[in-house]
């Protein structure tokens, strides 16, 4: 127990570290080039986040896997942005992820399916991707 408790902060830790942090240049500023490459590899990683899913979806994926990979996404949509509407799209679409892995982890959870830590892992990215927003809306706000 105390293993997956251990394992789950330090996932949550990992993720929450660069969730904070902006990006650092604007897409705007990127070159045309390394644009093109982040737009490559935001689709690679969308690709692997719905596979991800599919995978939970059907047992045979664990949560962790599919929170990192949802996070991923996130992180290279929020490279990509070049508006405070863009970076906020991106916070809310993790959430409503997040909402959507919450509820499933919890039917999971009480059906004996999945464990405590990960089903309250599920609670903390939700709650994690709520601050988020947050804060993306009052950096667009200044």
């Amino acid at each position: 127990m105390f293993r997956a408790c251990l394992i789950v902060f330090l996932l949550a830790a990992v993720f929450s570290f660069g969730a904070l942090q902006s990006p650092a240049a604007p897409a705007s500023s990127l070159p045309a080039d390394v644009a093109k490459l982040l737009r490559e590899r935001l689709e690679h990683l969308r690709y692997c986040a719905n596979a991800e899913k599919e995978l939970y979806d059907t047992g045979r994926g664990t949560l962790e896997r599919l929170i990192h990979a949802n996070r991923q996404v996130v992180e290279a949509e929020l490279e990509l942005a070049s508006t405070p509407a863009e970076r906020i799209q991106a916070r809310e679409t993790l959430l409503k992820h997040a909402e959507t892995l919450e509820l499933s982890a919890k039917t999971r959870h009480d059906a004996g399916l999945i464990s405590t830590a990960d089903l309250r892992s599920a609670q903390a990215m939700k709650l994690r991707a709520q601050a988020d927003l947050l804060l993306e809306k009052k950096a667009a706000a200044k």
